[in-house]
């Protein structure tokens, strides 16, 4: 399954420029725990950096600087990690891993930001596949008339 049929398509952006005070209100009022940062600060173009929650938890907040002046290029992580959106689960799984990474920003084939996928979406999925599975096994002794352990201890109780 590609990337893109499971990820989120509307992507928070902001410009390197913004100071962090406008990224930490983007990220309340959008209510994510991410911003990508392109050179426009939109859509359409290629990221540059992503700022996390913890990022201004941890680098700003703990920093004890001055938010004043800092700017979301102070803070951001650089060269971030990317997947084209036509890639793979696995892929994307195993890019996450070794980049140690919770968050994997989408691209086109022009390496514009197209989507994002979360560790979160990805559980998910992976909890709606087994549920999927799960119900195949049911189906199977329910057709073949057997009633598991488990439903008679439940009737005893």
């Amino acid at each position: 399954m590609p990337l893109k049929d499971i990820c989120k398509t509307e992507v928070i952006c902001i410009s390197p420029g913004a100071s962090v005070l406008e990224a930490a209100r983007l990220m309340k009022d959008k209510h994510v725990g991410e911003l990508i940062v392109t050179k426009s600060g939109g859509m359409g173009s290629q990221p540059v950096g992503i700022v996390t929650d913890r990022d201004l938890a941890t680098r700003v907040l703990a920093s004890g600087r001055s938010t004043s002046k800092m700017r979301v290029e102070d803070v951001m992580a650089q060269n971030i990690l990317s997947v084209h959106s036509s890639a793979g689960i696995y892929e994307a799984t195993k890019s996450m891993e070794k980049a140690c990474v919770r968050r994997l920003p989408l691209v086109d084939a022009k390496g514009n930001i197209e989507g994002i996928v979360s560790l979160d979406d990805l559980y998910k999925l992976i909890a709606l596949e087994l549920n999927n599975l799960t119900r195949i096994s049911g189906r199977q002794i329910v057709r073949e008339g057997k009633v598991p352990v488990v439903q008679k201890v439940a009737s005893l109780n």
